[in-house]
């Protein structure tokens, strides 16, 4: 058995937190600690690991990251590149848990069926992860570091997380019927469109069917609670569909939930979901309207940084971007100073500097895996930015770790 399988199996056997292992060689990832019979929120919003590798990716760094107040993960990465999960767990009481579970099912598009959320602390869920970075990545990071690096990665409103918590959902949904899967269908692709004329009209023309999707509560105050409150987690889904990012989206979905929950009448909340439907809708607008807009220079940089690891060529940028080559080579260097070659090899030298910092590998290996052409040009090239070698920058950043300690 390897390592890796081995730390997964030891994980779910002492602490009941499941894992997945994304691996850089293989399309679909291992997963330890689920069920057939359990549910898995990876695998029901592949936005949830898409957001995790994101924090990892923006820090390279371990993160530990909390959603809504009570659900927390762990992932990392180690010098092969294959990407580690650990999570969910729950931070939350029995009644904390309760109340949060209902928007977490719907957040994350999951059915009622057995969901494996296993109980502990935030610091021992650190100390778990400190562990893990030495077993499999030979780091030394203290929880005290990971929790001090926790912050800077989740960037939440503690104030709306903990009113989302006690959000409560306690009414039975057992006579629940549905809305027609065509007008939801065309509901959410109208968000996903930005579309803004879908919405026009008096507000009853999309709201009438709050009063015709049965009973989910005593009382029509619940009622209208349950549906708006589904209706944003369905809204936000589609915008991030959209274009919207999913940090974003779910930044004004914490914030509406807290405004549903002051809401005192219907009239209030039928407002306040027709206020959800327009400000999802002009995000995804101004989203497209981005993107169309944007600079080629900026695309240019933002997909040579995100594959950084991957060989290349302006012909295929240009094509990938949808430009002329000349013209964007000319806009180029115009703009930035450097060629895109001399920007791509920036790029991958500044990745080589963390790898050099923060793991094992071999200079070969890193000097084959940033795509150089061999292991000299890949020293000549660090050499120009550095002034000194790999092997010596890597002797005088040996005993720095993730966190800076500079004031």
């Amino acid at each position: 058995m390897d390592k890796t399988r081995f730390w997964a199996e030891r994980l779910y056997v002492n602490s009941k937190i499941s894992s997945h292992i994304y691996y850089a060689e293989k399309d679909i990832p291992e997963v330890i600690g689920i069920g057939e019979n359990e549910e898995d929120p990876f695998l029901t919003d592949p936005y949830l690991e898409e957001n995790l590798r994101k924090m990892y990716e923006e820090k390279r760094a371990p993160v530990l990251t909390i959603e809504d107040g009570w659900v927390a993960y762990m992932a990392f990465s180690d010098a092969e590149n294959n990407f580690y999960i650990g999570g969910p767990v729950s931070l939350a009481t029995d009644k904390e848990e309760k109340s949060g579970l209902y928007h977490y099912r719907r957040r994350h598009q999951l059915s009622q069926r057995k969901l494996n959320i296993p109980r502990m602390s935030i610091m021992k869920l650190a100390g778990i992860l400190s562990m893990s970075l030495f077993s499999l990545c030979g780091l030394e990071i203290s929880e005290a570091e990971l929790m001090e690096l926790s912050r800077i990665e989740t960037g939440k409103k503690s104030e709306i997380e903990g009113e989302l918590v006690n959000y409560k959902f306690d009414s039975s949904e057992n006579e629940r019927k549905h809305v027609t899967y065509e007008y939801e269908k065309k509901y959410y692709d109208a968000i996903k469109r930005g579309d803004s004329d879908y919405f026009k009209g008096p507000m009853y023309d999309k709201l009438h069917l709050y009063d015709e999707i049965g009973k989910l509560a005593e009382g029509g105050l619940k009622q209208a609670e349950y549906m708006v409150a589904a209706g944003l987690a369905l809204i936000s889904r589609a915008a991030m569909e959209g274009g919207v990012s999913p940090t974003e989206a779910y930044a004004v979905s914490d914030v509406f939930y807290q405004r549903l929950e002051k809401c005192k009448t219907q009239k209030e909340m039928y407002q306040l979901s027709s206020e959800i439907q327009r400000t999802y809708v002009k995000m995804v607008q101004e989203r497209k309207k981005e993107k169309k807009n944007s600079n080629y220079v900026e695309q240019c940089k933002d997909y040579l940084t995100q594959n950084f690891h991957k060989r290349i060529t302006v012909e295929e940028l240009a094509k990938q971007i949808g430009v002329n080559r000349t013209y964007l080579s000319g806009k180029f260097s115009e703009q930035v100073g450097m060629s895109i070659s001399q920007y791509s090899i920036l790029i991958r030298i500044r990745a080589a500097e963390n790898m050099l910092k923060y793991s094992e590998a071999s200079i070969s290996y890193i000097a084959d895996y940033l795509c150089f052409s061999s292991q000299s040009h890949f020293g000549r090239e660090f050499k120009k930015k550095n002034g000194i070698s790999p092997s010596e920058y890597r002797k005088q950043n040996k005993n720095i770790h993730f966190l800076s300690k500079q004031t």
